[in-house]
């Protein structure tokens, strides 16, 4: 969750403003979450999750470093693939929740 949280502040850090060498920082800070959650250490159940996970980074990472190289239409695609990343992370999350009775409430 302080991963995601972390993704959460630096997307909605930047605006109109925001300059090529502090696209090129979130992209690194994106870099790092990507790995991190590479490297997460996950129970077999949570498989699916984890790398629902991994994409959303990934795509994340990708859409900074893109806006860092002046391509915001490639960016905007990545934006796109990263909130259907995150459509798919939230379906496995109350996939799983009805199937081991979780209240996320």
């Amino acid at each position: 969750m302080d991963r995601f949280e972390d993704s959460e502040i630096d997307y909605y850090s930047w605006n109109d403003y925001t300059t090529l060498n502090q696209f090129s920082l979130l992209a690194e800070h994106a870099r790092e979450r990507y790995h991190a959650q590479l490297n997460q250490e996950t129970i077999a159940c949570l498989e699916d999750l984890n790398d629902h996970n991994a994409d959303f980074y990934w795509y994340e990472w990708k859409m900074y470093e893109a806006a860092s190289k002046d391509d915001f239409l490639l960016a905007a695609q990545y934006d796109d693939d990263r909130f259907q990343s995150l459509e798919a992370m939230m379906r496995e999350l109350d996939r799983m929740a009805a199937k081991y009775n979780w209240d996320l409430d």
